[in-house]
Parts: C-alpha cells; structure tokens; sequence
C-alpha cells in the first residue's frame, strides 16, 4: 500500500494538470457516493475513424500531406447507487498519464503491461479504492472497497 492520495480541492488546484484532472474525477465520484470508476479508451471509435481514414485514402481524397490524425478518446463513468453516470469525454493522450498517476497511488510501477491489481486510499475525503485491469493501454477499473470516518474503524461502502 502507499501513501494516501490526497484530494482535497484546495491541495489539487496547485497539482499539475493531468493530477488534477484525476483527482477532480476521483472527487465527484466519491460526492456522488460512487462504487466503481471505470476509465476506458474509446478503441471502437478510435478503429471507426482509422478505416474511415484509409478509405477516404484508397479513394484519393485524402493525400498524405493533409491526413489529420483524429485523438483518440477516453470515457469515464462511474457507477452510484446501482445508476451509471457518464463524465465528458477526455482526449486519449491524457489516458496513459491517468492512469500511471492511478498506478502509482496504488503502488504499481509505471512501467507494468497487462493484468494489475492494486490498491490505494485517498484522503479529503477518504476512501479506499482497488484498482483492476485486464490491459492497461485499454481499461482501468477502481471498485471502491471501504470508505472511513475520524473516530469510527474502516466499514464496508454500501
């Protein structure tokens, strides 16, 4: 386990950007009493765009010189009392920075491929969070395990 991660609006608005951004994902999702957090790269749409691309190549009406690479994307959702809540969209060359800021919360080498699993604590609020994924250039899932109060021992989030 590390350090906690700490939260707090008034501390992550001094943060570099893409710290900030995680945290604030991180804040909403814990106001809103969330139990899972899911960051995904969009690859459907990502691999839709790329054969839209190549054809309109093939066809001669795009020349080499004026292909525009489309970002990718990343989605965000999270999932509160039993509702799943959409966050906007972030463009896909935050999603590596994202997610080495969520494996080094959990303790995880930056440089770790393929199937992880981890956890982290974060404080201002606190809450406890186990970070899982199959492949991380694809998918970070944090599954919320507990959440703790000053004075009272860790309980299980309903």
């Amino acid at each position: 386990m590390s350090i906690p991660l700490d939260i707090a609006f008034e501390v992550a608005k001094d943060d570099a950007p893409v710290l900030r951004f995680v945290k604030l994902v991180l804040i909403q999702a814990i106001q809103d009493k969330a139990d899972e957090i899911t960051f995904a790269l969009d690859i459907q749409r990502e691999a839709k765009l790329r054969a839209e691309k190549e054809q309109l190549e093939q066809q001669g009406r795009i020349t080499e010189s004026l292909s525009v690479n489309h970002p990718k994307t990343f989605s965000m959702n999270y999932r509160a009392t039993g509702r799943q809540h959409d966050l906007p969209a972030a463009p896909g060359n935050l999603f590596e920075p994202a997610v080495r800021i969520l494996l080094n919360a959990a303790g995880l080498p930056y440089w770790t491929k393929g199937e992880v699993a981890g956890e982290f604590e974060t404080l201002n609020p606190e809450s406890k969070w186990r970070l899982t994924s199959s492949a991380l250039d694809r998918e970070v899932r944090l599954k919320r395990e507990s959440t703790r109060s000053p004075g009272r021992e860790a309980a299980e989030y309903e």
